[in-house]
């Protein structure tokens, strides 16, 4: 295969360098248009001056017009010109943008005159300059051309500034003269250099030793005598290190090759002769010794190499393939195995824990009927047992025991509608902060016990100026008791405060809680003030556009031990209490849980942040402070219960005084100034409690229309 390749290798080379030499050779016939203008003009200008005597203003009025004309309508030609054989000339010429005449009025004179030609008209202008002759009728070229009858071409030298060389024309003119045009070399360099050698290096000459298109050779130089041509190779240094003779023959037709070493490097070399626009020329062709044949030679054994070696790699490289494949197919189905005993498994328990939570609900309905039974029997033994007896005692403990159990089952039915997505909301109209008060009522005495007061905060007031709202009451009482009863179940001493303030219609705001620094607890829930404007809870991301639709804070903050940072996600799973907090508590943890499906599914968030706490026994305090100055009332504080008689007098002088202006609000403030004042006569050193016969007053509270600079609020 390798032979096989080599072969065919050499052959296209053999190939394209005869392609080459055919291009070379068509290009140099595409030029005969440079030699037949010439031999066009003169014989065009013969035939025009119909053997009239020459003199210089003949010329310059018949024959000076016609060289204008050739000058300007023959593509690419530079220059042109009529020499005569008594030494009359002229002769137009280009010299960059600038057309110029140079002429000889005088036979056979050595000075010549050259002026600048009006390139439109032909016309020329300005004082002429002399210059010395540039050539004589006893020239080679001239006398070659006056002697042929097809005309002489030669590579000569232009006559403007640049002195550019040209591939210059003539042909004699009835023998008095010649005509001759001239080509720039450009024209011959163009159409070679476009050619594609495939790597070779072209030198360009004429028999008479002119450079037509120099080689690209490194450190060669191509010189051309007759037929043959010179090569000369020089060292780095400029010295010459050889040099070589090519005869310019072929075997019929087909040219032979001259190898040459340049600088270590072999070189095939071809010579031949060619006609270029007349021009009897010799191009030499060099080519690389060592090109694509040599080099598949060279490298026969590495591209066994290379081919076993990547025949190799593809035969690994399937394997691979079917290996991978293979495993990932066996992967593939072991997975499908396993996801479907997965599916199977999960399809079993969900019918178990389908079973289960039936079996709850059904056993929870028999013990719910069993419970009820045993409470009307306890009810009915209460009735005729002694009310010290320690019968009477066992009994109210079986009546707390029957509660408790009342209650576990209730939250196990709560977690169980959860789960099965049937809770719902019921909702009605109600007062939210009777709700509010409510709770608080229920929890104070509970709180009391403990030593936990427990306060309603009416912040700004805003949860007090709202008219009925419609929710699921129920449901919301449920989540402030079970929060409320958590904050006093795990605070020793302190207060718990209860908060409600109507926010914004932003949902983009989070709504928060705390408890002490730790537990800070809130619910987000939706209440409407239109009950035939709501329509849809669900629709939670329109709730923004609704007027009729508010967000309330709520905030239940107490000053117990709080919840760890590392347990506060935690803490609202079912079944799952904080040991540090719940040492000596009872439960089984399913409260915050159930507190918490509840909000979500009103729609609200449940969250715990942490706050500082305040002073013991002073949040009552801050709270009633707070809320009264919201009246617009004056509020002192006393530091100490024996200084209160003091501030009631001091309230009656300035009462007495505005007494016609105050009307019957001054009575009824004096009233209830002096039973204030009865009622702490019997004071110790304790703070006064809010809950004490003044808490039930706050929501119903409003501003009297007595002067504000008078009025005025005392309390320790």
């Amino acid at each position: 295969m390798i032979k096989r390749t080599k072969h065919h290798v050499i052959l296209e080379s053999y190939r394209v360098r005869n392609k080459s030499f055919t291009e070379i050779e068509k290009t140099a016939k595409l030029l005969y248009f440079v030699n037949s203008s010439a031999s066009n003009l003169g014989r065009s200008l013969s035939a025009y001056l119909d053997g009239t005597q020459l003199s210089f203003a003949e010329i310059e009025t018949k024959v000076a017009p016609t060289l204008f004309l050739a000058l300007t309508t023959i593509p690419q030609v530079s220059q042109v010109s009529y020499i005569g054989l008594d030494g009359l000339m002229f002769s137009f010429y280009n010299d960059n943008d600038q057309t110029l005449a140079v002429y000889s009025n005088t036979s056979h004179s050595s000075s010549w005159y050259a002026k600048p030609v009006n390139r439109d008209t032909g016309k020329l202008y300005g004082n002429p300059v002399a210059l010395d002759s540039m050539l004589t009728v006893n020239s080679s070229w001239f006398q070659k051309a006056l002697n042929s009858t097809s005309g002489y071409s030669s590579v000569r030298t232009g006559w403007n500034k640049a002195q550019d060389t040209l591939i210059l024309n003539a042909v004699a003119m009835d023998g008095r003269g010649v005509i001759s045009l001239g080509f720039p070399i450009t024209i011959v360099t163009d159409h070679f250099a476009a050619l594609d050698f495939h790597g070779g290096f072209l030198h360009l000459g004429s028999e008479d030793g002119q450079v037509i298109m120099k080689t690209n050779l490194p450190d060669t130089q191509i010189d051309v005598y007759n037929s043959s041509a010179v090569v000369q190779v020089f060292k780095p240094n400029g010295g010459l290190m050889r040099q070589d003779n090519l005869l310019c023959s072929s075997d019929y037709g087909k040219l032979r090759p001259h190898t040459l070493k340049i600088l270590g490097n072999k070189y095939m070399f071809y010579c031949s002769t060619l006609d270029i626009a007349g021009i009897h020329s010799v191009y030499v062709l060099a080519y690389p010794g060592y090109g694509l044949a040599d080099l598949v030679h060279r490298n026969s054994r590495l591209s066994i190499m290379l081919l076993s070696i990547v025949l190799v790699l593809v035969i690994v490289s399937l394997c691979m393939y079917i290996f991978l494949t293979a495993r990932a197919t066996k992967r593939e189905m072991f997975l499908c195995a396993a996801l479907i005993k997965q599916t199977e498994a999960t399809q079993q328990a969900e019918r178990k824990s389908m079973n289960k939570t039936k079996a709850y609900a059904g056993a929870n309905h028999d013990v719910r009927g069993s419970l009820a039974a045993i409470t009307g029997l306890i009810e009915l033994c209460q009735e005729d047992a002694k009310p010290e007896s320690e019968l009477a005692a066992n009994l109210m403990q079986m009546q707390n025991c029957t509660k408790d159990l009342l209650g576990i089952l209730n939250s196990i039915l709560d977690m169980s509608k959860i789960e099965a997505g049937k809770a719902s909301l019921e909702k009605e109209d109600f007062n939210l902060s009777q709700l509010l008060e409510d709770v608080v009522d229920m929890y104070y005495p509970l709180g009391m016990k403990k030593g936990v007061d427990v306060v309603l905060d009416p912040c700004d007031g805003s949860i007090l100026k709202l008219p009925l709202v419609r929710g699921d009451r129920i449901k919301i009482k449920q989540i402030l008791c079970n929060l409320v009863s958590n904050a006093i179940k795990f605070t020793t001493d302190g207060h718990v405060s209860v908060r409600a303030v109507v926010k914004k219609n932003n949902f983009k705001k989070e709504i928060i809680a705390s408890n002490r620094t730790n537990a800070l607890k809130f619910l987000s829930w939706f209440c409407h003030r239109n009950k035939n404007a709501f329509t849809d809870l669900d629709a939670f991301h329109s709730v923004e556009e609704n007027p009729n639709e508010l967000e309330i804070e709520f905030e239940v903050d107490d000053t117990g031990r709080g919840v760890p940072k590392d347990k506060q996600k935690s803490i609202f799973e079912d079944y799952v209490q904080v040991k540090e907090t719940t040492i000596g508590q009872e439960g089984c943890g399913l409260g915050l849980g159930i507190v918490q499906s509840l909000v979500r599914v009103m729609k609200g968030e449940l969250r715990i942040i942490e706050k500082e706490p305040g002073q013991r026994g002073e949040e009552r305090r801050k709270v009633l402070k707070k809320y009264i100055e919201s009246l617009n009332i004056k509020v002192t504080i006393i530091k100490h219960w024996r200084g209160f008689p003091f501030s009631l007098e001091k309230i009656k002088r300035k009462l007495e005084g505005c007494y016609f202006s105050a009307g019957k609000s001054e009575s009824n403030l004096f009233e209830y100034s002096s039973t204030s004042a009865s009622s702490n006569s019997d004071m110790n050193s304790k703070p006064l409690s809010i809950k004490d016969g003044t808490d039930h007053i706050l929501p119903q509270y409003r501003k009297k229309p007595t002067p504000k600079s008078l009025l005025e609020s005392y309390y320790l």
